[in-house]
């Protein structure tokens, strides 16, 4: 999986840069012109530094909305992102056990394949590497899949997507369900019971 998108921090508003300059020059130009005894200047200096402070102000919200438009969108798209992984790792977890359970039925399927005679009873023979592996119910097994999330470092915040990640390598980790295949030809010892002529039958197809 890919890494969640890297995103800075909100922009923050520098206020001894931005309110001490011009409250500086009103303070100093309102003495200037005391002692001049004009106020022609201070009249526009003091809208100027007012202007100035309002127009950083306004720059600083538009910065963080465009900020913010920007998380949200970057967080929409990572979120498709894994919901269209999990999407795939479950459609492939769903193929893998409705294969496995064609090529070993349950005992009830079993039976009326046997009674139908359903050329699936002879899909393996002594040659085939599955030869005389059978099922005897239901296990849960590790997943085939190579899923490889986000690696973990130390990061002063938690990043919500990246801990999605590691949940998703987690949740899909193993799968239930799947039918438990044990190989007979590994047996050191195999004990059949039954009628005679049935057991006959069976050890000499074995």
């Amino acid at each position: 999986m890919d890494d969640p998108p890297k995103i800075g921090d909100r922009p923050e508003l520098n206020k001894l840069s931005v309110f001490l300059p011009p409250i500086a020059i009103i303070i100093v130009m309102t003495l200037a012109s005391t002692v001049r005894g004009s106020y022609m200047m201070l009249m526009y200096s003091v809208p100027m530094s007012i202007i100035s402070m309002i127009v950083a102000v306004a720059n600083h919200r538009n910065n963080c909305l465009k900020h913010d438009e920007k998380v949200e969108m970057l967080q929409n798209k990572y979120t498709d992102y894994l919901e269209a992984v999990c999407a795939e790792i479950s459609q492939a977890q769903n193929v893998h056990r409705s294969l496995l359970a064609y090529d070993y039925p349950e005992l009830e399927e079993t039976l009326v394949m046997t009674k139908l005679k359903d050329k699936r009873l002879w899909n393996r023979i002594k040659g085939d590497d599955d030869f005389k592996q059978v099922r005897i119910g239901r296990t849960r097994v590790q997943t085939r899949l190579e899923l490889k999330v986000p690696e973990q470092k130390f990061e002063l915040k938690d990043d919500e997507h990246k801990q999605r990640a590691i949940a998703i390598e987690k949740d899909y980790a193993y799968l239930d369900d799947m039918p438990h295949i044990i190989d007979l030809k590994t047996c050191g010892r195999l004990g059949i019971v039954g009628e005679r002529v049935s057991v006959k039958t069976i050890c000499e197809v074995f």
